[in-house]
Order: C-alpha cells, then structure tokens, then sequence
C-alpha cells in the first residue's frame, strides 16, 4: 500500500514536464504550428495503442474493454486504463495553447487549481466531506481533475520564473533529493492515514503529490546543470 501510494508521484512529474517543456518550445516555435503537431502526434499514438490493447486483450483473454464515446475521446479506457493519460494531456495542451493565445494562462491556472481540489476532497478525502457533498463516482484520473493541473503547474514554474527562485534556495541536487524523501515520506502517512483511519478509496494523488512532482523536477533540473 505504502509503495502504492509512492507510486502516485509518477504520472505527475510527466505532466509537470509536459507543461514545462511546452512553455520552454513556444518561446522559440509558433505556437499554432507546434501545438497542431504535439497534439497530432499524440492522438495517433493513442488511437494505435487504443486499437493493439483492445484487440490483445480481447483475443487473448476474452476481455473487450467497452467503446463509449466517453471512454474512446475522455476518459481513455476504451482499450486499456493505462492508456488514460494520453487524452489528459491532449485536453490540458490544447486548453493550454488556447489559454496562451488569449493570453490567459494565468486564469486557466487558477480555474486548474480549483478543479484539482474538487477531484482531490471528492477522492482521497473523501471520507472527511459530509455524505451530502460526496461524489458518487470517485474517478478523477482524467483531463479536468488531474491532468490539466500538472500540466499549468509545469508550464508556470517556467513561466513564472518559480524555478529561478527555487534555485536561489539551492542548485544542489542532494538538497532537492532530500526534499524528495521527506515530502515522499510525509505524502506516504498522509495517504495511509485517509485509507486506514478514515477508510478512504485508495487515492491517485494527495495534498503533497504537486510538491514531491516539483522537488523531482528540481532535482532533475539541478543534475542537468540547465
């Protein structure tokens, strides 16, 4: 359970360095031209993968995931689960090339946040919400809840020079990795503390995931020298 929760920091960090490239390649690219490209190239991979793992598991083991219109264009199920986060990060750079256009990233940052905290206490806390405000389905690994905020949360620690200013605080990589192992640690008790005391769902993320994703990233950053 304990590594299952350590787990969780992994789709993060990708999205978190999905949206920070995305800022660093528009300063230097147009933005309509690569953002048609990224998404192109991200939706034959999906549709590939979706069709190979439908057909795999269904000749092999005589499991057809259903085809939705919610499952094939949202959710990303209708071949494998694993296959979610592709449609999440299509979604999250398509509303964030929009927002860049209009000069709005900063409000879709925010509008991220919030929808971000609704999947967070209608998931892992749960338990702590009167029954009244609960959520019946606790399903929140998709584009709206998960994705689009990791994703602003990449693209504005470059933007917002956040990075720059961690920095300041250290450029070693040891510093940053020891950050890693105490948020780590802490989000480990944090979620065996909702799944055992308060008997929640087994969460996807928790209130330290965006601050482990952000000391890895440093981490990662700080090693590469930037």
């Amino acid at each position: 359970l304990s590594f299952n929760i350590l787990a969780r920091f992994a789709v993060p960090v990708f999205f978190v360095i999905a949206g920070y490239l995305f800022f660093q390649r528009t300063l230097h690219k147009p933005l309509t031209s690569y953002t048609q490209a990224y998404l192109v190239k991200i939706f034959m991979m999906y549709l590939v993968w979706t069709f190979i793992y439908h057909l795999v598991f269904g000749l092999s083991v005589g499991v057809w995931n259903p085809i939705t219109l919610a499952s094939t264009l949202y959710y990303g199920t209708a071949g494998f689960e694993i296959l979610w986060f592709l449609p999440a990060l299509f979604y999250s750079i398509l509303l964030l090339a929009i927002a860049q256009q209009f000069n709005k990233t900063g409000a879709l940052f925010i509008v991220a946040t919030l929808l971000h905290v609704i999947g967070l206490v209608n998931q892992s806390y749960q338990p702590l919400l009167p029954e009244s405000f609960q959520f019946i389905d606790t399903n929140f690994r998709d584009p709206a809840f998960f994705g689009l905020f990791f994703v602003c949360l990449g693209y504005q620690l470059l933007k917002q020079q956040w990075v720059e200013k961690l920095l300041t605080v250290s450029k070693n990589p040891l510093t940053w990795l020891m950050v890693c192992v105490v948020t780590a640690v802490v989000m480990i008790i944090e979620g065996l503390t909702l799944i055992q005391q308060f008997k929640g769902p087994i969460g996807e993320y928790y209130l330290f995931t965006p601050l482990l994703t952000i000391a890895m990233l440093m981490v990662a950053l700080t090693i590469k020298g930037r």
